[in-house]
């Protein structure tokens, strides 16, 4: 997962494991795929206190087409995903 990049929106730079956010960033959430009749946070993938711009998961292949990110908390409360990547 890749949020902001980092927080100067008019000189993007690509993103490393260990910037971290000062404004716009995503603190808590899950990474959730579906099982048919409702979603489901993928073990181990519930986060609180992120500080990072970007993360990186390794799970077990989906066996749904549906996987999401609920966001639980952000800085100001505003949080900004700009890509997400599931395969």
């Amino acid at each position: 997962m890749r949020q902001g990049a980092p927080t100067d929106f008019a000189n993007p730079v690509e993103p490393t494991g260990a910037m971290t956010v000062t404004q716009y960033g995503v603190t808590a959430f899950e990474v959730q795929d579906w099982d048919g009749s409702a979603w489901v946070t993928v073990p181990g993938e519930s986060v609180t206190g992120n500080n990072r711009i970007k993360r990186t998961f390794t799970f077990a292949p989906p066996t749904t087409d549906r996987v999401r990110v609920l966001v639980n908390h952000a800085l100001a409360g505003y949080g900004r995903l700009t890509e997400v990547e599931a395969y």
